[in-house]
């Protein structure tokens, strides 16, 4: 399977005079593959059964929004939508039969599945001049809430930094270790509003089975299950080099005319495989099964102001009631390694399985401002990472014999290097008069649980 499309909504050097302004992208992509390998062979002396599958399956899209070098006067919204959601199926597997009465009879399987996700999701306005005081009804988008379900260990080495003006703010900072829920509900915004959300659905189940049978002889089965799933790519809402409001009278910055900058990325991932050799003789019986699933999440989510660098007189003006730019990146991954080896036989039996995790997790979660003069009545800037990650090895090995032997092992490697920032930089923030309640607010949680 292979899916590489483009989906694209611009307004490009233009200036408008309109209530409500609306640029929406939306890809919806769903694939599945199924394929399976089977071979059966059998014979009076020697007998041989190989059976192999081999499955690549590449999502590669990308949505995209772009409003540039626009000039827009809107009594109401201003938005700038792109929505992504990808999913992708893998089932497969590969089934070998050998059997005789003869001296020798030998299985041999195998299964190799790749999927790859690199789709990006980017909603972005640059180089624009826009007037957004929020009038009317309004444009819904998806607003995520984090509850807490239940504590749990985390092996995590990722990283959780907030700044203001490039300095840490160490109580602004929290590494919350447990299991979390991420739940979205519809959610009216008015004024300017940014938004990118990204979905990445990958489900695999992959099954190698060999078994191998004499009733004279020597009977053999070698079987092996790998997978390598690969999720990689950018979620972005971002504002580059744009004013937001900039009008002669601020008293038209009602309670409607928010900033609402927001990237929202989730990568829900299920793979299962697993591994069955058995081998039975007369003489001689032998199973070796190995299952191994090697997974890669590499996302970044990025929620963003950046204005003009340089001095005041030169700094992007956003002025809004509440300003908020959030970037939430979230997790939620299962792993299941599974192998079982037999092997039995009068004289020898052996049975050998191994299974193997290898998982590697470098996402960058994202939320700044930098460069602007900016008056608000609330300015909130987090970047917040949810990770749900849960791996089942499971191996077991048999055997029967006057001599046997029977090993089985399991490994499991993790390593978080996901990094989750906040950051308000060069900036000058003031308030709408003497309104209470005035706040700025720059948070970076990290939650994650590993188990």
């Amino acid at each position: 399977v292979n899916s590489d499309s483009d989906t694209s909504a611009t307004i490009n050097n233009a200036t408008i005079n309109a209530q409500d302004i609306i640029v929406q992208a939306i890809s919806n992509n769903e694939s599945m593959n199924v394929a399976i390998g089977l071979s059966v062979a059998a014979g009076s002396n020697a007998s041989l059964s190989g059976a192999g599958n081999v499955a690549t399956n590449n999502i590669a899209n990308d949505t995209t929004v772009t409003i540039a070098g626009t000039t827009i006067d809107a009594s109401g919204t201003v938005a700038a939508l792109a929505n992504s959601n990808e999913v992708l199926r893998n089932y497969g597997g590969a089934a070998s039969v050998s059997a005789n009465s003869g001296s020798i009879s030998a299985a041999l399987g195998g299964t190799v599945v790749v999927n790859t996700i690199t789709g990006n999701t980017n909603a972005i306005v640059q180089n624009s001049n826009i007037v957004a005081l929020g009038e009317g009804d309004g444009v819904s988008v998806q607003d995520y809430t984090i509850t807490k379900d239940s504590p749990a260990t985390s092996t995590s080495n990722s990283s959780t930094t907030s700044s203001i003006n490039g300095a840490d703010v160490a109580e602004e900072m929290l590494q919350d270790k447990g299991t979390h829920n991420v739940t979205g509900s519809d959610s009216t915004k008015t004024g300017f509003v940014v938004n990118a959300d990204a979905k990445h659905t990958l489900r695999d189940i992959s099954v190698t089975a060999g078994v191998s049978a004499s009733t004279s002889g020597v009977a053999g089965a070698l079987d092996a299950t790998v997978a390598v799933n690969t999720i990689n790519g950018k979620t972005s809402a971002e504002v580059n080099n744009t004013n937001i409001n900039n009008i002669g009278d601020l008293t038209g910055i009602t309670n409607s005319a928010n900033v609402f900058i927001n990237a929202y990325d989730k990568v829900d991932m299920q793979s299962h495989i697993g591994t069955l050799s058995v081998g039975g003789a007369s003489t001689v019986g032998a199973g070796i099964a190995t299952a191994v699933n090697v997974n890669n999440i590499n996302r970044e989510t990025t929620a963003k102001i950046v204005g003009v660098a340089g001095t005041d007189l030169n700094k992007n003006i956003i002025n809004g009631y509440n300003i908020d730019v959030n970037a939430l990146g979230e997790t939620d991954i299962t792993i299941t390694e599974s192998g079982l080896a037999v092997g039995g036989g009068a004289s020898v039996g052996g049975a050998v399985t191994g299974s193997v995790s290898v998982n590697h997790f470098t996402s960058l979660t994202n939320a700044m401002v930098s460069g602007i003069n900016s008056n608000a009545h609330q300015l909130n800037i987090k970047a917040n990472r949810v990770a749900d990650i849960q791996t089942y090895n499971n191996g077991a090995a048999a055997s029967g014999g006057e001599v046997a032997v029977a090993v089985g092992v399991g490994v499991t490697y993790v390593k978080d290097e996901s990094s989750t920032n906040a950051s308000l930089n060069n900036s000058n923030v003031e308030r709408f008069g003497s309104v209470a309640g005035s706040t700025v607010s720059i948070q970076a949680n990290n939650k994650s649980s590993i188990s």
